[in-house]
């Protein structure tokens, strides 16, 4: 069934935050948000908030996107083809389809515990936002550098300084959460409004970095001890993304090696078949994802021309669950 133009107009006035899922050149999809300019029959004109998209972003006419109302809470959405694009006019959507709840999911989601912190930047301006995640980034750059020779006393105790905050965040106290490449979930003490912006630092033990985002607020729910928040990733640099999936990929191997060795029976608690299946897939969906992404990072990281950083992570993680298999 479709939707009518009159039906579009019950939920694409000007002013309405949407979702957009931009399609990718490599199949995948990204996600960014934007404003409702104007919306005539099927043909609705959307500013996004950012000028520049990812370089594999494919905006040709013709393809299709999914569109969803940003602030409704049955998740609603349709299709639309792009009719065209640019920086000064918008994103042109000429909509088709039946208005319907959807969630895409693109990333394969891992429960964790890791110190992580969150700060409300002091203005929501999304280029001061920006420009306060790039300078942050660079504090961490700065810190891991070795100190140069003639170095003068202002820049060492600039340096140590940063080395001291990132020692006291890298051993704060550890945040249940839901860690994916495409967003964070954990639970806050207050209900933030959606679509706030939120500094938000997590630490990866392997391989041993503080990896520096902005968050979006998509969702929040009550829960026992406040209010469980899920952030999608506004702003990540490419290669911390692939680092927290490498991370998430190995953890998972791991725990698939601490399952019995093949053969050896289990009598307190005997697998059931369909638990043994359950597992069988979920090693399937591991390994199927992270090579999918595995192949996307080697094209990223020769692009960027320094070393492929997850392709390390994953070989570990390969190798103790085959040490622990045998």
């Amino acid at each position: 069934m479709s939707a009518t133009p009159s039906e579009f107009e019950d939920y694409f006035q000007p002013g309405t935050r949407v979702r957009i899922w931009v399609p990718l050149a490599d199949g995948r999809s990204f996600q960014e948000w934007g404003r409702v300019r104007s919306l005539d029959d099927d043909l609705v004109e959307v500013e996004l908030s950012r000028d520049l998209l990812p370089q594999l972003a494919t905006l040709q006419p013709g393809r299709s996107a999914q569109v969803g109302i940003f602030d409704n809470p049955q998740g609603l959405g349709c299709r639309g083809n792009i009719d065209g694009w640019s920086a000064s006019q918008g994103l042109m959507l000429r909509l088709f389809g039946a208005m319907a709840p959807f969630e895409p999911r693109e990333f394969f989601r891992q429960d964790v515990r890791l110190p992580i912190d969150y700060r409300i930047p002091p203005t929501q301006v999304v280029e001061e936002v920006m420009e306060h995640w790039r300078q942050s980034r660079w504090n961490l750059e700065f810190a891991a550098q070795e100190p140069e020779l003639d170095e003068s006393e202002e820049v060492a105790e600039l340096r140590h300084e940063l080395r001291a905050q990132l020692k006291h965040r890298r051993e704060a106290t550890e945040t249940r959460a839901n860690l994916s490449g495409g967003g964070i979930r954990f639970t806050m003490p207050e209900a933030i409004p959606l679509g706030t912006l939120v500094e938000i630092g997590i630490y990866l033990p392997n391989p041993g970095r503080m990896v520096e985002t902005v968050g979006e607020v998509v969702n929040v729910k009550p829960v026992d001890g406040g209010f469980g928040t899920a952030f999608r990733f506004r702003f990540i640099e490419e290669a911390d993304r692939d680092r927290a999936i490498g991370y998430l990929a190995a953890l998972q191997l791991w725990q698939l090696s601490q399952l019995p060795p093949r053969g050896v029976v289990v009598k307190d608690e005997p697998l059931s078949r369909l638990a043994y299946w359950g597992r069988v897939a979920l090693a399937l969906l591991v390994l199927g994802s992270f090579l999918g992404w595995q192949v996307r990072a080697a094209i990223l990281a020769h692009e960027r021309g320094e070393k492929h950083v997850i392709e390390k992570v994953f070989e570990q993680g390969i190798f103790d669950y085959l040490k622990q298999r045998h």
